[in-house]
Formats: C-alpha cells, sequence, structure tokens
C-alpha cells in the first residue's frame, strides 16, 4: 500500500493485493456394502488486485475519485469423483475473470449537521460466460439531530461479480 499526502486538503492512496490460493480437500463415504466412494477437490488461483484513489476537501466539499483492476491469472478447480460401482470421473473448470471499475463521489456538508453524498461509478466485468459493463448512480444523505445520534439514508446501484479478493481501499 501507499499514501502521500498533499498538504491538508488532498491525499493519494495506493493498493495491490496479490493472492495464490493452492487447496486440496479429500472426503470419503461408504454407505454399508463393500468400497465406497471417494471425492477429492483441487482449487488452484493467482489473482491480483490493483487500485488507487484520490481525496480532495476543499471547504465544504469532498471529492473521492478513484480507479481498480482485478484479474485472475490462473483459476482451475477440479472434481474427482471415484467409486467402486462406477470407477473414476474427473470434472475439471478453469476460469479467468477480470473486472475494472473507475468511480467519483462529492460529498457537500449542506448545514454542521447535514451533508450529502452524490456519485456515479463505471463496471466493466468480464468472466466465463458474462461480460457486463455497467454505470451505476449513487445518493445519500447524513444527517445528525443529536450528538451521539446519525441517520443515513442511501439508494445506489452496484454490480458484485463475487471475486476472490474482495478488500478495497
Amino acid at each position: 500500500g501507499f499514501h502521500q499526502a498533499f498538504g491538508g486538503h488532498s491525499d493519494f492512496i495506493a493498493s495491490v493485493i496479490y493472492r495464490e490460493v493452492d487447496r486440496s480437500s479429500q472426503d470419503f463415504f461408504s454407505f454399508g456394502g463393500s468400497g465406497g466412494e471417494r471425492i477429492e477437490e483441487v482449487q488452484q488461483e493467482d489473482a491480483i488486485l490493483a487500485e488507487a484513489q484520490h481525496l480532495f476537501r476543499w471547504g465544504r466539499l469532498g471529492l473521492i475519485s478513484g480507479v481498480g483492476h482485478f484479474a485472475t491469472t490462473k483459476s482451475t478447480d477440479s472434481f474427482e469423483f471415484e467409486s467402486n460401482e462406477f470407477g473414476s470421473v474427473v470434472f475439471e473448470f478453469s476460469s479467468d475473470l477480470e473486472r475494472t471499475n473507475a468511480y467519483l463521489y462529492s460529498q457537500i456538508n449542506l448545514l454542521s449537521n447535514l451533508s450529502m453524498t452524490l456519485g456515479i461509478s463505471a463496471d466493466f466485468f468480464k468472466g466465463i460466460a458474462v461480460e457486463r459493463n455497467q454505470i451505476n448512480p449513487k445518493i445519500g444523505l447524513i444527517w445528525s439531530p443529536f450528538r451521539g445520534t446519525t441517520l443515513r439514508a442511501a439508494a445506489f446501484r452496484v454490480l458484485n461479480p463475487n471475486l476472490s479478493i474482495a478488500q478495497t481501499i
């Protein structure tokens, strides 16, 4: 990760996360007769997430802009089913995913206890059998009527492709 403050009004944040998964599990089942069934699962994945974000504050206005990119460089799942009765069967799935996103949010302090957020984001996703591009509007209000009490309301659209690296900046 990286953080650079430019004076009191501007910050730049960047993050790169690399994830490597290499896992195997095996189960054995017997249903009373002679022998049984064995199931083995092997999962391998290499993935990377890179992001950059800029924060800008000026008086009653705050702006947050950013970009991110996620990609798997290798992603395979294999299942082997072995039975005395049926022999051995192997299923293998390979999937490469890519997601790029960009966003811009503004936070406007309308009053000392009321602020509004307006924003937009864009997602570009390419999966196994799906390719989807989507624009996502966002609006929100934060009101603090009393000390220690905060009420929030929001309406937004999101594309959530359920990626293996969920942590973002």
